[in-house]
């Protein structure tokens, strides 16, 4: 079994500055001064899909990520659920390839687009410009929760 940790877990906003100032004030989670966060504020820019995010650190070192969509499926998710709704969950896995290997054999094929239905065909999972290796998990075979799985290339944890 592949060692498994809850990384953060996203929300929709229309605000991404008013939803950073209420948990900051609610809960006092803040843009992060360590790693893996460190300074986690930004914009996505991709054909068809553009979102800002940012990461706040909570406690037991899970975070929050705050996602204000601007183009693309998730300005339907947040128009349909309302600010503040459950976006995914994203879990920090040691291997992924045995990870995706296990999933595979539940019969769970990872994919990785902006709307989440693309499924990826060779790989297993993207690789991002800092090394992470991510992939997501369809929602339809996850009993309805749309997963993130996340590995690094240096442990922080």
């Amino acid at each position: 079994m592949v060692k498994v940790n809850i990384d953060h877990i996203g929300i929709l906003v229309k605000d991404i500055e008013k939803a950073m100032k209420f948990y900051e004030n609610l809960f006092g989670w803040k843009i992060p001064d360590e790693e893996p966060y460190r300074g986690k504020i930004g914009f996505v820019d991709e054909p068809g899909f553009k979102y800002k995010y940012a990461l706040l650190k909570a406690a037991n070192n899970v975070y929050l990520e705050l996602l204000e969509p601007v183009e693309g499926p998730w300005v339907k998710d947040l128009r349909e659920k309302g600010e503040g709704a459950f976006h995914y969950i994203c879990a920090e896995v040691e291997d992924i390839d045995k990870m995706t290997g296990q999933l595979a054999d539940m019969g769970i094929k990872p994919t990785f687009s902006a709307d989440f239905q693309t499924s990826l065909t060779e790989k297993k999972y993207i690789v991002t410009p800092s090394r992470n290796k991510i992939a997501f998990l369809p929602r339809e075979r996850t009993m309805g929760t749309r997963w993130e799985l996340i590995e690094r290339p240096i442990k922080v944890r």
